[in-house]
């Protein structure tokens, strides 16, 4: 075989080598050009998903954000029904007849003197009713002073005013409130 056959024969045998070399390196191509495709397919549906879970995340607190100031609204307006409800029961014994107004504030009167404590600290009390109710306590063995502050009820208190009960229409509507809430409540919303 001659140089020239030798020569025809490596440049077959490079041509050859070449060729299968750029295949490969097509191929290469393509396989990289699929794998990339598919990372970003992938990288896409997971981002989407990413973004699909946020929106749900912020969805889901808009909703309880509203649920929230639903409640709290409903909350404040049945506070408001409540509160409407007890300030009229309030001004409805703030009008009782005198009949009654005297029954009561005797009876006030009695739980008061029944409660308070009658030993060397507190002495006797000083009784506190309106000017225009005293006349309702009738005879009472204690000194009555007149207080336009106490209306419907009467206070006893120490001389020098330290120790005070409070036996008043207001005062027991407000101990009693928080036992009437839920009764309303139950009352006035079947709930």
């Amino acid at each position: 075989m001659g140089q020239t056959d030798l020569i025809r024969v490596l440049e077959q045998d490079v041509k050859r080598q070449s060729e299968e070399i750029l295949k490969e390196a097509h191929e290469a191509a393509k396989k990289m050009v699929r794998e990339a495709a598919l990372r970003s397919k992938e990288t896409r549906e997971l981002r989407l998903m990413e973004l699909r879970r946020e929106l749900d995340g912020r969805r889901a607190a808009a909703v309880n954000r509203a649920h929230i100031k639903t409640r709290a609204l409903l909350v404040a307006a049945k506070s408001g029904i409540i509160e409407e409800v007890i300030k009229r029961a309030l001004e409805t014994l703030e009008r009782l007849p005198e009949e009654r107004l005297e029954r009561l504030l005797k009876r006030y009167y009695e739980e008061l003197k029944g409660a308070w404590p009658m030993n060397e600290r507190h002495g006797r009390p000083v009784v506190y009713v309106h000017p225009s109710e005293a006349r309702f306590i009738g005879n009472s063995e204690f000194e009555v002073r007149p207080a336009e502050d106490v209306r419907r009820g009467v206070v006893f208190a120490t001389p020098d005013g330290r120790v005070r009960l409070i036996n008043t229409v207001r005062t027991r509507l407000e101990r009693a409130k928080k036992a009437l809430v839920p009764l309303l409540d139950r009352k006035l919303f079947g709930e």
